[in-house]
């Protein structure tokens, strides 16, 4: 559930949350029978987020979604300039399973986050500062590179580094990158 409400902040932002929510509280406060539904949140929910992250909601919210997500082959090179360019490797698949535990691959096309680190950030000394670059990228199935220009050279590069996406298996989701080539 935590998982979930922090991914609809991280893509729909924390005021439509935040509004839907009171809203549902102000709709149905000190009502009795019948009592809301979470199929009522959902509404006001769409409603608030617009039909563009209605997928999202679905995936979220009436469907069992996991991801495959993954970093691989980090390549750091110094530019002439001093800055550096750094591109690695996301694997990326999307399934939906079933309660029973059937899963059907799923097409992937989402923004997921993507970041360069001064310091691992799924470690306890890892701070806000370590950051030297994330953001949403476009993901589609399979395996794509992404590429940052930085002003400082990364020790780590990442994909969904603080696990929001349900992910499967997320102890590849960071990897160490190489000293800078020159």
């Amino acid at each position: 559930g935590a998982m979930v409400l922090y991914r609809l902040k991280a893509e729909v932002g924390a005021e439509v949350v935040n509004g839907a929510l009171k809203k549902m509280i102000d709709l149905y406060k000190f009502q009795s029978q019948p009592y809301p539904r979470s199929t009522d949140f959902l509404k006001i929910l769409r409603e608030a987020a617009g039909p563009a992250h209605d997928a999202l909601i679905t995936d979220l919210f009436e469907k069992i979604t996991l991801y495959e997500l993954a970093a691989k082959v980090p390549k750091v090179k110094k530019r002439a300039d001093g800055k550096f360019d750094v591109s690695f490797e996301v694997v990326a698949k999307k399934f939906h399973a079933d309660g029973k535990g059937k899963e059907t691959e799923a097409p992937l096309t989402e923004n997921v986050a993507i970041g360069v680190f001064a310091t691992d950030p799924t470690k306890s000394e890892f701070k806000r500062e370590d950051v030297i670059a994330y953001e949403l990228r476009p993901l589609k199935t399979g395996t794509q590179t992404v590429s940052f220009i930085t002003d400082k050279a990364p020790k780590f590069v990442a994909v969904d580094p603080y696990s929001i996406w349900i992910d499967r298996d997320d102890k590849d989701n960071v990897i160490a990158a190489e000293a800078p080539a020159s």
